[in-house]
């Protein structure tokens, strides 16, 4: 990437967006990177660094690599794993832009945006959404779309070729970043507003949108006018996703969402979060303990109910939207009881592969012997994918496990759980190999070799961890192996520190 306009960069307040970045980073999609971690304790000495490396241009100089992440309802999406300079300087752009921009989603709105129809009145309704959206989103297009609203043209111009250069081969707008969200937002705004001039009854969130009707041919033709709209911005109807309903029939659909499988998890639901359905920000009651027995009981009839229907799984969407509200709440109260359920769990919903490794991973501080051979009866039982892979390595690399905590030279971890990750060293993508080698590093199971591997991979994303298993690696004289990069010596610093 070229460098940075100076006066840009004089403009960009790359300190408080490291900090924010740091502090609001999307945690469902990707683990938090060891170089987010070292950062944490230096801010204004990485804030330099990252503005340095800008007026060098040796920030975005390659593209990062992507994951396929499973969704919630079907197919995959695909995740963008950006290093922590790249997505700070991606916001620090952004935020010169924060005044022409979409406001920020607000915990409330998807409530309110499935309401709007009802509430509007509307005799039928349109459930729709757009496909493969972030990554549709020609980004000359999106460039045109900011500059009407900011006349910002420096900014636009250095996230033209910013984006350009980190997603080359997908396209788009890289997902797993709130900045992307919001200018994702920004771009479906402009589809709203083409939208409503031309008298449609519509409403947008994210990229699912409901269009009211006075009749079953009104909602025909608004759909017309919803393709022909949607295809003139470049983007595409999701048509699998796409039906017309009488009010009566969203009315009932909507009632469905609040699916229980037990009376005590109904109960007790609505005291653990106060957002919308589609969210999992626990809200830590008192009585924890209470609610862990009510969640626990909800998991077991959810595994009861599998048992008998694993080939015709009906089991209702809000239903599996409850599970990952369940295991939040025994991970809060650090619950070894739900060990049981896990490799189910992520074999029937691999969706769920962030809040099963943040669960092993709090476990593992007591119950690691117990965590191994969770993951024993995972690998054996699935067939895991690079994104679901990721994540059990994430759990495996608690430096607090007990693993971790034995004396220096101990290697405790499972024998198939150290060959398994040992495999995955060897994998040719760059963040599933990293995150591997910094579990083996945590566990006390590194090795020169593995190291060497490592180290022997191109790229910003695998430097940050072949710095912080360096400072792990024993018997190595570290300052001769360092790569000299001053961000590397922090990581390293902070990983011996472990």
């Amino acid at each position: 990437m070229r460098k940075a306009d100076p006066s840009l960069l004089e403009r960009m307040d790359v300190r408080a967006a490291l900090e924010t970045e740091i502090s609001s980073a999307q945690r469902d999609l990707l683990p938090v990177q060891v170089g987010d971690l070292a950062a944490e304790n230096h801010l204004d000495e990485v804030a330099q660094i990252i503005d340095t490396r800008a007026k060098e241009g040796n920030v975005g100089t390659e593209a990062a690599p992507v994951l396929a992440a499973s969704k919630w309802r079907h197919g995959r999406r695909p995740v963008a794993a950006i290093p922590l300079p790249e997505r700070v300087l991606y916001r620090s752009a952004a935020r010169l832009l924060d005044a022409g921009l979409a406001k920020e989603r607000g915990k409330g709105d998807f409530s309110s945006f499935t309401s709007a129809p009802v509430e509007n009145g509307d005799d039928f309704v349109i459930v729709t959404d757009l496909a493969n959206f972030y990554s549709s989103i020609q980004i000359d297009r999106l460039s045109r779309v900011l500059l009407s609203r900011t006349g910002e043209w420096s900014t636009i111009n250095w996230l033209n070729d910013f984006l350009h250069g980190i997603s080359p081969d997908v396209g788009g707008l890289p997902q797993g970043s709130t900045v992307s969200d919001r200018l994702a937002d920004t771009y479906a705004d402009t589809l709203l507003r083409r939208l409503r001039r031309r008298g449609l009854s519509v409403w947008r969130y994210s990229d699912d949108f409901r269009i009211g009707a006075s009749s079953y041919q009104n909602a025909i033709n608004s759909l017309e006018i919803f393709d022909e709209e949607v295809r003139s911005m470049g983007l595409f109807v999701n048509e699998r996703k796409t039906y017309v309903m009488s009010r009566d029939r969203y009315v009932e659909s909507r009632g469905r969402q609040h699916a229980f499988l037990t009376e005590a998890w109904e109960q007790k639901r609505e005291e653990l979060t106060t957002v919308d359905f589609y969210s999992f920000e626990v809200h830590e009651p008192a009585d924890i303990s209470v609610f862990c027995g009510v969640a626990l009981d909800e998991m077991d009839a959810w595994a009861k109910d599998i048992a008998h229907n694993r080939d015709n799984d009906q089991i209702p969407q809000p239903v599996r939207l409850d599970l990952g509200l369940a295991l939040a709440v025994v991970t809060i109260a650090k619950d070894p009881a739900a060990l049981v359920y896990i490799s189910d769990l992520l074999l029937m919903e691999p969706q769920m592969a962030h809040q099963v490794a943040d669960y092993l991973y709090v476990m593992s501080e007591t119950h690691a012997k117990a965590v191994d051979n969770t993951v024993i009866q995972i690998i054996k039982n699935a067939s895991l994918s690079k994104w679901t892979s990721l994540w059990l390595c994430h759990g495996l690399s608690n430096p607090a496990s007990e693993h971790a905590s034995l004396p220096w030279g101990s290697d405790d971890i499972n024998p198939e759980v150290r060959d398994w990750i040992r495999t995955l060293t060897w994998h040719n993508d760059a963040v599933v190999s990293s995150h591997a080698t910094w579990a083996l590093a945590i566990n006390g199971a590194l090795t020169k070799e593995d190291w060497i591997r490592l180290n022997s991979k191109q790229g910003p994303y695998s430097q940050q961890y072949t710095a912080a298993t360096l400072g792990k690696l024993r018997n190595t004289n570290k300052e001769n192996n360092d790569s000299g990069d001053q961000f590397d010596a922090i990581v390293r610093k902070w990983a011996q520190s472990l």
